[in-house]
């Protein structure tokens, strides 16, 4: 995504914690003003919402003309596929919407 003249990368991380080796998925942003040399934002999206498993990825960002909007692909915990919506003014403080 291109944003205020900068590359707006949305990846998954999945880091794995403690002896279990639980599962934590977040929702991450790296941005670079070049192409080539990126700057780690870190997180944006650090849980998934309440009734979503870990199993919760792929964003897909766009902007609708007002806000932008992520799209992931998502499981509830009973198994189901679900796509999780959230919304942001600026790209890094989001909101869910369902």
């Amino acid at each position: 995504m291109v944003m205020n003249d900068a590359l707006w990368l949305y990846y998954t991380g999945n880091t794995r914690i403690g002896p279990e080796r639980l599962r934590q998925t977040t929702q991450c942003v790296a941005r670079s003003t070049d192409g080539i040399h990126f700057e780690k934002l870190g997180p944006v999206i650090d849980a998934p919402p309440a009734g979503v498993t870990e199993h919760i990825r792929d964003p897909k960002v766009i902007h609708d003309g007002e806000n932008y909007r992520m799209l992931l692909g998502a499981q509830r915990e009973d198994k189901i596929g679900r796509l999780a919506q959230y919304s942001s003014a600026d790209g890094l403080h989001w909101h869910y919407d369902g």
